[in-house]
């Protein structure tokens, strides 16, 4: 079972998920296909004691932006478009840096290998991100017009992350067909 706070697999990745798990070699840790968040900070900062207000894997619309800013808590609110990540645990250091290799020509540069002692894993991070405060002691700081913007700008960087999504799934396939890196 899926151990992530949604629950389940993003939609978007799955297809790449299932042909990564798929192979002898490596299996997905984590995952997640890049969202649209609109969170309250937690007490100094921390992510388990975030509210979130809006979370999209998809595409969002003002209306649906507009009406998580109705009831404003008094710490900071943010608005956050994020890019796809996956974490994908590898057999050996060398299957680690094909892969690597590959995620790099898809265009996901943002990739490595982070090893601990029992694992080798490859963390994979999409640079398709926006971070901005909108909110403080509850009270929005930015204009309508700028949270249009801005929303605007992070539907378009998640459809830049799903094209790459596809872009690592052809290469991978092309990766696992040939036994080589394309």
């Amino acid at each position: 079972p899926d151990k992530s706070k949604r629950g389940s697999i993003d939609e978007a990745i799955k297809p790449l998920c299932d042909l990564i798990n798929d192979s002898d070699n490596y299996f997905t840790t984590s995952s997640c296909a890049g969202r649209i968040v609109v969170m309250s900070e937690g007490r100094d900062h921390k992510k388990d004691e975030a509210a979130w207000l809006v979370v999209s894997h998809e595409r969002t619309d003002f209306d649906t932006l507009k009406s998580s800013l109705d009831l404003l808590p008094q710490n900071e609110v943010w608005f956050r478009g994020e890019g796809m990540i996956l974490h994908v645990a590898c057999r050996t250091h060398e299957d680690a840096f094909k892969l690597v290799g590959v995620a790099r020509e898809a265009g996901l540069k943002r990739s490595g290998v982070i090893s601990s002692k029992n694992k080798i894993v490859v963390e994979i991070v999409d640079t398709e991100t926006l971070e901005l405060p909108i909110a403080v002691k509850g009270n929005l700081v930015v204009s309508e017009e700028y949270l249009t913007l801005v929303l605007g700008i992070a539907n378009k960087k998640l459809e830049r992350t799903r094209k790459k999504i596809k872009k690592l799934e052809e290469r991978l396939h092309q990766f696992f067909s040939l036994g080589s890196p394309p």
